[in-house]
């Protein structure tokens, strides 16, 4: 059997489309539901159990209406619905994506965890956008003292530039939850309830 005649792989815990791509796992596609994402409103959530590809499907998102990836989209989504019919929206955001399973969970630990993650990621996301975000934007946002401030610096920037955002936050409840069941319900509801980083991220967001 030549490498071509392979057997697609299953992509078991494989949550990043590329990686998936790249190494000819089996997909199932799924890209005809992009449209009705996009009218369906400014804020979605996706609530499905465990392994039922929400992350996978964010990641698809991203690699589509991401602008850093518009070059490779022929090669990323070849033989997909959406290569066929793609949408005025593909390739028209700079995608920022936070996934808080890295997050700690312990209660003493996770306001600096959280704080040191996000602005990793932050990092990382003003680096892969560096064409479209000048240097001293960056370095303005980064110069913020907590995520809640520095994505609020972005989203001005990103406004005075002309450039769209998209926000993804994967396993958004992941490590409030570890605090509900290991520390109880006073340090769940300080985190979540309480005026606090947490909160203050989230209420960021609806503006």
């Amino acid at each position: 059997m030549s490498a071509s005649e392979q057997p697609w792989r299953i992509p078991y815990g494989v949550a990043d489309f590329i990686k998936l791509r790249k190494r000819g796992h089996y997909y199932v596609d799924k890209t005809h539901y992009l449209p009705l994402l996009e009218q369906a409103g400014r804020f979605l959530f996706l609530i499905r159990p465990r392994r039922f590809g929400k992350s996978l499907l964010q990641s698809v998102m991203e690699c589509y209406y991401d602008a850093v990836w518009g070059e490779r989209f022929e090669t990323l989504f070849a033989d997909t619905w959406i290569k066929a019919q793609p949408t005025p929206e593909r390739g028209q955001y700079l995608c920022l994506r936070f996934d808080f399973s890295a997050v700690s969970s312990t209660p003493a630990e996770v306001r600096e965890s959280f704080e040191a993650h996000t602005r990793i990621l932050l990092i990382d996301f003003l680096d892969r956008h560096a064409a479209r975000i000048p240097a001293d934007s960056a370095q303005a946002i980064l110069s913020e003292p907590t995520n809640a401030r520095r994505l609020e610096r972005l989203i001005s920037e990103s406004r005075k530039l002309g450039l769209s955002l998209y926000l993804f936050i994967d396993e958004y409840d992941n490590f409030a939850n570890n605090i509900l069941v290991n520390a109880g319900r006073e340090a769940y509801r300080e985190l979540t309830h309480s005026s606090g980083f947490f909160r203050d991220f989230f209420a960021l967001l609806k503006e």
